[in-house]
């Protein structure tokens, strides 16, 4: 394996007689393409992983413009891009035959933006359509600012994942979100964090279960 910069900006990608040549932060890794193995060559740890692998990436494609590429590649490095950065802490969700076993660990969001302290997501017992958000509303951090805006998730499908602006700032302490007949009904994952008023800078998510 070697690594090399790319030539006048460019970076090179794809496959070249029998090496290979691999995006990676902003270099490229070139290695030899690896022979081809027989499906029965596998062990079984090796066919979970790549059954896993696959699963994430299926949510990958999904989900790469709405959020891979407005979040997550803002928090890429050299070594990691943002590929690489979603399909690493999502992995853990999807099961040895490649499917969804844990919304709770699936993430949509990631960057230095702190949350809030006392984040909380709660229905409401009169108003079951109403999801009562709250949370500390004083910046602790340099950071921090009272007009970060709050952002959600709210799983049905989660490769049908959007992402909603609340226009409620960090300042605010509160929001509620009002929940349609259908999702009333059912118990939605939730998935809270805020972003810089400019989209510039994102936090990590938090899960909650309806």
């Amino acid at each position: 394996m070697a690594r090399t910069k790319g030539i006048g900006g460019l970076q090179l990608s794809g496959k070249l007689g029998n090496l290979v040549f691999v995006p990676y932060g902003d270099e490229t890794i070139v290695r030899m393409a690896p022979e081809k193995r027989k499906s029965d060559s596998w062990s079984q740890k090796q066919q979970e992983h790549r059954r896993r692998f696959y699963g994430v990436n299926v949510l990958y494609r999904k989900v790469k413009q709405e959020f891979v590429e407005p979040i997550w590649k803002r928090s890429a490095t050299k070594k990691l891009t943002g590929y690489n950065l979603f399909i690493k802490a999502n992995l853990p969700a999807f099961g040895e035959f490649g499917q969804l076993v844990d919304q709770s660990l699936l993430h949509f969001s990631c960057g230095p933006l702190p949350l809030p302290k006392n984040l909380s997501a709660k229905r409401s017992g009169d108003q079951p359509s109403e999801v009562h958000i709250r949370w500390n509303p004083r910046c602790f951090t340099q950071q921090e600012a009272a007009d970060d805006e709050l952002c959600l998730v709210l799983l049905g499908d989660p490769y049908e994942a959007r992402l909603v602006g609340c226009g409620v700032g960090r300042g605010a302490g509160a929001y509620t979100l009002h929940l349609n007949e259908q999702q009333a009904q059912e118990h939605p994952a939730l998935f809270l964090f805020f972003r810089r008023n400019d989209a510039s800078y994102y936090s990590d998510d938090k899960f909650f279960r309806l």
